[in-house]
């Protein structure tokens, strides 16, 4: 073939081509960068820092013992408001912030306030770690009172209910608890009956219609020092019990003082156990200080933070779609009582593998909480 016809047959190849991909736009192949920010377009990031202090909540005291749910595209928090113990001051009751963004918060309500000293209610005095609890249209309130002031700590849980989440709140047992314990927690298995947890760790179901305990307490687990010295019978307690059911496995998160405020965990096959706990703590802190009082053995570098107490978690559907924990945390030392102490608050997400929870800072497994500015991609 000559030159001139090989130019001729190239020359009508190309023009075909070209009315081809002008004909049929599609079939262009699209530049890597334009390819990349059409994906970009339907990714997004939610971004957070731990430690997490929040100036709009109770003028600037965080609560301890945060509980967080989701609601539609809102969350809800509440928590043991400041002064948080009554040696030190009065805790007028109880308050549920809400937020769309984990960030900004406003008050939408107070489930629980503080009676008259002469009034009918049982429930007069510290309010602690409430929580909240949805359940066939009703929203059920937990906060853990005393009938006595300060000094006499004995601990009783109240139990309230309403029919939206910002209330008003009625109780479920206006002359007496539902049971004498601390950190109130309810769980609603698969087969319906519904379950409270307190800290020891016992549970009980419970009909919250009534407030009335159905059959026996069974006990969950206990201080042990077949774990290590982060249960040590003689050095702390099991509070803060959270149960979830994840693909057959319950999870019962509960939190120890022995070594500073740390977040295990035990797994069971049956809400009533027997209840297996994990032989380490996943999320939490150590502290010095808090080793030496108790005689336990200060380990550096096990956190990934150098909190001074991470503790009494609860979980909630992070903006991932994930679970979430989140703890209330103190980031400075101790240095003469914890109005000097300024509570704030983490939170990570977590995953369930077969028995075990994974926390995660990024795409990297830790023991939490993290430390520092966060971001996590969320596709749209």
């Amino acid at each position: 073939m000559s030159n001139n016809k090989i130019l001729i047959v190239l020359f009508t190849f190309l023009v075909s081509f070209d009315m081809s991909c002008k004909s049929n736009p599609e079939s262009i192949v699209k530049p890597e960068s334009e390819t990349e920010t059409e994906e970009k377009a339907n990714q997004d990031y939610f971004e957070y820092s731990n430690p997490q202090l929040y100036n709009s909540i109770d003028d600037g005291n965080m609560f301890r013992d945060p509980c967080i749910i989701k609601e539609g595209d809102t969350y809800y928090l509440t928590g043991t408001r400041w002064p948080h113990f009554e040696e030190w001051g009065v805790v007028n009751g109880t308050a549920i912030y809400a937020s769309e963004d984990l960030k900004t918060w406003r008050l939408v309500c107070n489930p629980v306030t503080r009676p008259e000293a002469n009034g009918l209610e049982w429930w007069k005095y510290y309010f602690w770690a409430p929580e909240m609890f949805v359940d066939n249209d009703k929203y059920y309130y937990t906060v853990n009172c005393s009938q006595n002031g300060p000094g006499g700590q004995l601990q009783e849980v109240a139990l309230f209910v309403a029919d939206q989440i910002e209330g008003p709140y009625t109780p479920i047992s206006v002359d007496k608890s539902i049971i004498v314990g601390n950190d109130a927690h309810i769980f609603k298995d698969t087969d319906g009956k519904t379950y409270m947890f307190i800290s020891g760790i016992t549970g009980f179901e419970i009909d919250l219609m009534t407030g009335k305990i159905i059959g026996d307490v069974f006990e969950c687990v206990k201080p042990t020092s077949d774990q290590g010295e982060w249960t040590s019978a003689s050095a702390t307690g099991f509070e803060g019990p959270y149960v979830m059911l994840r693909d057959g496995i319950y999870y019962l998160f509960f939190s120890t003082w022995a070594r500073g405020y740390e977040i295990g965990y035990a797994t069971a096959t049956n809400i009533k156990g027997p209840w297996t706990m994990n032989s380490d703590p996943i999320y939490g802190s150590m502290n010095e200080a808090a080793c030496a009082r108790t005689g336990t053995t200060y380990e550096s570098g096990y956190y990934e933070n150098d909190f001074v107490e991470s503790g009494h978690n609860t979980v909630f559907s992070g903006p991932d779609g994930r679970d979430w924990i989140v703890a209330h945390v103190f980031a400075q030392p101790f240095t003469g009582g914890y109005l000097e102490n300024h509570v704030e608050m983490a939170f990570d997400p977590i995953e369930f593998r077969a028995g075990k929870i994974v926390v995660f800072d990024g795409s990297r497994e830790v023991k939490g909480p993290t430390l520092g500015i966060k971001r996590i991609l969320i596709e749209n």
